[in-house]
């Protein structure tokens, strides 16, 4: 029934009495004291008891140390071993019954009983219980012996905790496996410096509170996590979640979110040919902020509202200030199997302190979650009226759609997908040399890439495109078709939690049919980049 080494211990006697000592493979040895005053005046029946014990006989042994404890009950050396026999035999109700009534004399047996209560628990599948107990007795000052053994059934009551939280959390049971995370945290001790369970159990109580829409609650676990870990490749990973988090509260998970950027950037102003290109193809500065609260949630619905106002100014020309606020209202649901959301949306652009272009639309997703994948869809779309007479040939529409594949591993994410937009606008922009056509159609593949290293976060994509205009440029009469190779990336360190440096550079690669003699010349190159710090303003 037990290992032969478990049997094979021995049990002293001093003078005439003593507690029993035992090593049980992995849960320590009982405690060994010396009886003294009203222990002293032992019987027979409890020698023989001892002597049976020792011979492996645990089952004769309980029978006579309960008959000693029934005729006896205040009487803690004759529980304590009585709990100790049933231990032996599996007999965890027993057990926890001795040792129960042990722990409420006053004796040097006390703390030991406590300890192996806690043990019984644990073996009977009570964990609740074995933790409550250990915690209460966390701050009593024990013997070196003693101490080792509290710390001992601290550990594996830690790790079974743990490995009953990955079965909840495996089975669906978010707010169970959630409780048996935080619990762990609850089982520490100033004798412990080893932090590595507290921070996995940080880290899986994280990924709890973002399956049960907590995203706030789950950006603490991770930073706790964070804090607590010192394998430098992980805390990246840790810094990511957090990351995913935060974002996670731009899409309705969360009460509320706040968000700036400024960066300065320069273009290399490479543009070649056309006052109209060079006109936007400047940058010196600029800045986001957002904020969005979420008013209303269930089970599978939210509902935020949200606002963000960009500024850039171009600086290499004449000088250009670029204003657009956004404002939004979002409803996201989301479900085991798949997410949902749609967005109306108004947007203001200013130019040159001059009204440009008022843009009501709408935005769509959809996502169908797999094992490590998701597929998607994603739509836009935007009714355009200019803000001024000077810009009427941009009235009219545009409208934006993407479908793609991700494939997510444990340090990075690929997302193939087929990007395709069409702009309709009311008329060509007039330029002196004659008119250059704007309403086109465009389509083609793009790849995108994140990846996350110890506080580097890396995310990229390049895309090929197609695109096909509708009118003829003036005065040659000449059509237009474009076709465009985008890069795009950008690099963040997380200085401080919610404080970070990045660097943004992009490529745009156009080759037209418009060429030299056309009204235009849309053949150009451009690189241009930016450096700047995000900050959430928001916890």
């Amino acid at each position: 029934m037990y290992p032969a080494r478990s049997r094979a211990l021995l049990i002293g006697v001093l003078n005439y009495v003593v507690i029993l000592v035992l090593t049980f493979v992995v849960f320590g040895p009982f405690p060994l004291h010396a009886a003294n005053g009203s222990d002293r005046e032992s019987t027979a029946d409890f020698r023989e008891a001892m002597r049976l014990f020792k011979r492996g006989d645990f089952k004769r042994s309980q029978r006579i140390l309960r008959k000693l404890s029934e005729t006896d009950p205040k009487r803690p050396l004759y529980l304590f071993n009585w709990g100790n026999a049933c231990f032996m035999t599996g007999d965890w109700s027993g057990a926890i019954s001795a040792y129960d009534r042990a722990t409420r004399f006053p004796s040097q047996l006390k703390l030991p009983a406590k300890i192996y209560l806690a043990k019984s628990y644990r073996k009977k599948g009570q964990l609740d219980e074995a933790s409550r107990i250990l915690q209460g007795i966390s701050s009593e000052i024990f013997s070196t012996h003693l101490a080792a053994v509290y710390e001992n059934e601290l550990i594996t009551l830690r790790n079974e905790i743990f490995r009953e939280g990955l079965k909840n959390y495996q089975g669906g049971n978010f707010a169970e496996a959630n409780r048996d995370f935080e619990e762990i945290s609850n089982l520490k001790s100033s004798r412990q410096s080893n932090s590595e369970i507290f921070a996995q159990a940080a880290t899986m109580q994280g990924l709890c509170l973002l399956k049960l829409q907590a995203p706030t609650q789950a950006e603490q676990a991770f930073g706790k996590a964070t804090q607590l870990n010192t394998d430098s490749k992980l805390r990246g990973e840790l810094l990511y979640f957090t990351d995913l988090t935060r974002d996670g509260k731009k899409y309705g998970d969360a009460p509320y979110w706040a968000l700036f950027e400024l960066g300065l950037g320069y273009n290399s102003n490479v543009y070649q040919g056309g006052s109209s290109a060079a006109l936007s193809s400047s940058p010196g500065v600029q800045s986001y902020l957002g904020a969005g609260y979420r008013f209303y949630k269930n089970n599978l619905l939210s509902l935020s509202l949200a606002d963000s106002i960009y500024y850039e100014e171009f600086t290499a020309y004449t000088a250009t200030v670029f204003f657009r606020n956004s404002v939004w209202l979002q409803a996201y649901r989301d479900s085991p199997g798949f997410w949902a959301k749609i967005s109306p949306t108004f947007q203001y652009e200013n130019l040159n302190s001059q009204s440009y272009l008022f843009k009501p639309g709408v935005s769509l997703g959809f996502g169908r979650k797999l094992e490590n994948q998701e597929l998607g869809l994603a739509y836009e779309y935007f009714q355009n009226t200019a803000g001024s007479a000077g810009y009427n040939y941009l009235n009219g529409y545009s409208q934006s759609g993407k479908a793609y594949w991700s494939f997510y591993r444990n340090d990075y994410a690929l997302t193939p997908f087929i990007a395709i937009s069409q702009e309709s606008d009311a008329g060509a922009l007039t330029l002196t040399t004659g008119t250059v056509p704007l309403s086109n159609f465009t389509v083609g593949p793009g790849f995108s890439v994140l990846t996350w290293q110890k506080l580097w976060e890396i995310s990229g994509s390049i895309s090929y495109l197609f695109r096909t205009y509708s009118d003829l440029s003036q005065p040659t009469q000449l059509g237009r078709s474009d076709q465009q190779l985008l890069l795009g990336g950008r690099l963040k360190y997380r200085v401080k939690p919610n404080f970070s440096i990045y660097f943004s550079p992009s490529f745009t690669l156009n080759r037209s049919t418009l060429g030299v003699g056309s009204a235009n010349d849309e053949n150009y190159q451009q690189l241009l980049f930016y450096f700047g710090t995000s900050w959430d303003l928001l916890p």
